[in-house]
């Protein structure tokens, strides 16, 4: 994924927040593949598509609206 996103965008995937922290998580991972806190935050890759999607965003808050406070 990581590749193809280089590709599509180039050297501007450094401008996109999210697409640094991807990046920086891979690379991390890859390489401190002994280290299992840093596969533990890929998780958060995730959360990029709750901020992009909005139909995905739509059900988080309904998901949170219907959890007891």
């Amino acid at each position: 994924e990581l590749v193809l996103q280089f590709v599509y965008h180039g050297l501007r995937l450094f401008l996109d927040g999210w697409l640094v922290f991807d990046f920086v998580i891979i690379i991390l991972s890859f390489t401190l593949a002994s280290v299992q806190v840093i596969r533990a935050f890929r998780i958060f890759r995730a959360l990029r598509l709750v901020t992009r999607v909005k139909a995905l965003r739509n059900l988080v808050e309904a998901m949170f609206d219907v959890m007891p406070r």
